[in-house]
């Protein structure tokens, strides 16, 4: 029990550390020198994901996907073809592509370019929606 506290109180110490802004113009980390990004409290890290070959991708709610290779972080936008930059989900697939679930539906990428998947049509606007999930969004894909 002692060590469960113990871990407990290192993971929070921790989690306060990193959501502090980053004021400097890079940032060491691990030994890597990244760009800091001033991060505000809407900024969250949804889903974390070990692929097959070793890399961590995190999932963002404003700034897509960042793959981490072990020495260099990689971020994934709108810009680069992403199809959205609040992205809940993440899986690999079989055949090594990855599949995001994002605001704007749903995104496949093979390891050079994305692919949004096209989703059955759902009205945007019902009375249903507005009368019980007015903050609901129908392209959503968590």
């Amino acid at each position: 029990m002692r060590y469960l506290s113990l871990i407990l109180f290192a993971l929070l110490s921790l989690s306060c550390d990193l959501q502090k802004p980053l004021n400097q113009a890079r940032v060491e980390l691990g030994g890597v020198d990244i760009d800091a990004y001033a991060y505000d409290s809407g900024d969250v890290v949804y889903d974390a994901y070990l692929d097959k070959d070793g890399n961590i991708w995190f999932t963002t709610s404003q700034e897509g996907v960042y793959k981490y290779d072990g020495q260099v972080f990689t971020n994934y936008r709108m810009e680069d073809g992403l199809c959205g930059n609040e992205v809940s989900s993440i899986i690999e697939g079989a055949d090594g592509a990855f599949w995001f679930g994002t605001d704007k539906g749903l995104c496949q990428f093979d390891g050079k370019e994305f692919t949004a998947i096209p989703l059955p049509y759902y009205p945007k606007e019902s009375e249903w929606l507005d009368k019980y999930y007015p903050m609901i969004n129908p392209e959503a894909v968590t």
